[in-house]
């Protein structure tokens, strides 16, 4: 089984080191369909995003079954963490679309106290600031990497940033008053001039040596790294899953802190416009792929009118 693109070629090379001849299979023929999709549409690789995913999502449930469609997304998703460091289907609850039985950690949240040890968990004060970051703006890893000091305002507690995967531009996160300490110690009390490039403006920086300014601050590898490490030093509990290789990954990954402020935000009556905009969604509806906000009796009590 050919493939035109040379990116998806070259993915499926670093997968068969790893990857069983069972699995390989499955993963041509995911990505062989993909192309097809793409070659349909006159799409690039680079071009797909959440809307032109989720278009895929409805291409492919009207050709596969739905159990098979999602692990073809499965696929997909690999494809796009490993060469291209994102994920067009991030942001996306594909039960939506998908008549499929989630498992528990599908759309799993922490709440407050667990992220709070999450957060303490982390084996340095850069991992601390980081995640703490995250937790408390809903900032995605990408953006809290990027994140510079220019854009930085600890007196007023927020941090001017690009918002990445969509076209909302620019944004102020406003962050906590535990995150603004984590910062101010990380920052001004020698931590970050540990770090090669201390006169960079990145916030969080690498120890990477390299020339060019993207080296400068931390990969989103090593943030999740960084999360990694901080949930396996906390209690607490999570599932895992097995690579062919016998090496063990956590089910759930950094994203949760984004999906668990969302969610937190809603239960504590925050409105969905003031969300929309401290975390960078283009409208209101995509905060159906991230929290559970179900009518119910308790809710009609305590909002509704009482006659």
């Amino acid at each position: 089984m050919d493939f035109d693109d040379p990116t998806i070629t070259q993915f499926l090379k670093i997968e068969q080191a790893i990857k069983s001849k069972s699995t390989m299979q499955n993963r041509r023929s995911a990505l062989k369909k993909f192309e097809v999709f793409l070659e349909n549409n006159d799409y690039d690789l680079e071009d797909i995003g959440e809307t032109e995913i989720k278009m895929y999502i409805g291409w492919l449930s009207d050709r596969v079954s739905d159990l098979t469609a999602s692990q073809y997304l499965t696929a997909v998703s690999m494809l796009y963490n490993e060469m291209y460091d994102r994920d067009p289907l991030e942001d996306i609850d594909t039960g939506i679309y998908l008549n499929l039985t989630r498992t528990e950690h599908t759309k799993r949240t922490l709440d407050p106290e667990e992220v709070s040890e999450l957060v303490e968990s982390a084996q340095s004060m850069r991992g601390r600031a980081l995640l703490s970051l995250m937790a408390s703006t809903g900032m995605r890893l990408k953006e809290a990497c990027n994140s510079r000091l220019s854009r930085l305002n600890l007196d007023e507690r927020y941090v001017d940033i690009m918002t990445v995967k969509t076209d909302f531009g620019r944004r102020d996160a406003y962050f906590d008053r535990k995150t603004r300490r984590l910062l101010d110690a990380y920052i001004n009390d020698g931590y970050r001039d540990e770090y090669q490039h201390a006169d960079s403006d990145y916030i969080f920086l690498s120890k990477a040596y390299g020339q060019y300014d993207g080296d400068k601050h931390i990969s989103t590898d090593r943030g999740r790294a960084d999360f990694n490490k901080a949930l396996k030093n906390s209690n607490i509990e999570f599932l895992t899953e097995q690579y062919n290789d016998g090496r063990d990954r956590a089910t759930i990954t950094s994203h949760i802190l984004r999906r668990s402020f969302c969610q937190n935000w809603i239960d504590s009556d925050g409105d969905l416009y003031s969300l929309k905009n401290q975390v960078g969604w283009m409208s209101v509806e995509s905060a159906r792929d991230y929290i559970s906000d179900d009518s119910s009796i308790e809710k009609r009590d305590r909002y509704g009118i009482q006659l």
